[in-house]
């Protein structure tokens, strides 16, 4: 995204409305930061969860440091990642919590024929009541690197991950 400052929805938005990869980086103040999102509502790029339409690296920046933490407010999933063929949706260095769905995925879902990079990401008490607490993942091939998964919970299948024809490397 443009500018030294924005919202991390102005900057997903941004992001999905020019093609071409994209990078979302955090600057860490001492003490790590925690970025709530507080929009709830009907899907869509204004409100709810942040939906990923384009090929994108949200990276908290943390390599040893306190990560940036996400967390939802409003009672639904983080974020949504549906990507054209073959693009890459990375995140990395970040702590997503308190996301909630009654479908699949409370902090990340992703479907469609394309590619999942997660790398020091700490999954914590995200729900999902069809599956996938933390994560869902249909119909694409995802790399989890030096994760962890905390507390996370689902009402049917997979309280930390839920893969459906999908490709997973941990």
């Amino acid at each position: 995204a443009s500018g030294d400052q924005c919202t991390l929805r102005a900057a997903v938005m941004e992001a999905n409305a020019k093609p071409g990869p994209d990078r979302i980086e955090f600057i860490v103040p001492t003490g790590g930061q925690i970025i709530t999102l507080t929009l709830g509502g009907p899907a869509g790029a204004h409100q709810g969860d942040l939906d990923i339409t384009e090929q994108l690296a949200v990276d908290g920046v943390g390599s040893g440091l306190l990560l940036t933490a996400i967390t939802s407010a409003m009672g639904e999933r983080i974020f949504d990642v549906s990507l054209p063929q073959a693009q890459v949706a990375r995140f990395q260095d970040l702590i997503l919590t308190g996301g909630t769905s009654s479908g699949q995925g409370g902090a990340i879902r992703q479907s469609g024929p394309n590619f999942l990079e997660i790398d020091g990401v700490e999954f914590r008490t995200n729900a999902a009541t069809q599956g996938g607490g933390a994560l869902a993942i249909t119909d694409t091939g995802t790399s989890i690197r030096d994760s962890h998964f905390e507390a996370n919970q689902a009402g049917e299948r997979g309280s930390a991950i839920l893969a459906i024809s999908a490709s997973l490397l941990v």
